[in-house]
């Protein structure tokens, strides 16, 4: 199924998704859209990744303050399917997060290579 997107709105095949800001990127796994919204430089808006099935929102992904409250948690700024299907999600400081797609949870960390 193809994933359409324009700034906003996501087209499912029932409905349109309207997120608060504007889409970055989908990605399509285990059939669940993972959404990243584009959030601003000067907004201070975390967890802005979301599972899409069945034509709504199944997940928000989930905090890291959860897993480490001392965490200085970011925007996620990029999103990547790795080749067993799990997300790699990357925040503004650069830490990667490895995301379950069923359920947004962060089930691990990942070392970057720069």
């Amino acid at each position: 199924m193809s994933i359409i997107f324009e700034r906003n709105i996501l087209y499912v095949k029932n409905r349109d998704i309207l997120f608060d800001y504007n889409i970055e990127k989908v990605i399509e796994t285990n059939g669940v859209f993972i959404v990243l919204l584009d959030i601003p430089t000067k907004d201070n808006t975390v967890n802005n990744i979301y599972g899409i099935a069945n034509d709504d929102i199944i997940w928000r992904i989930q905090s890291y303050l959860k897993i480490d409250p001392h965490f200085k948690q970011t925007s996620y700024v990029h999103i990547l399917k790795k080749e067993d299907n799990k997300i790699v999600a990357v925040d503004f400081c650069g830490c990667r997060f490895i995301v379950d797609p069923l359920n947004g949870k962060i089930i691990g960390r990942e070392n970057s290579i720069r």
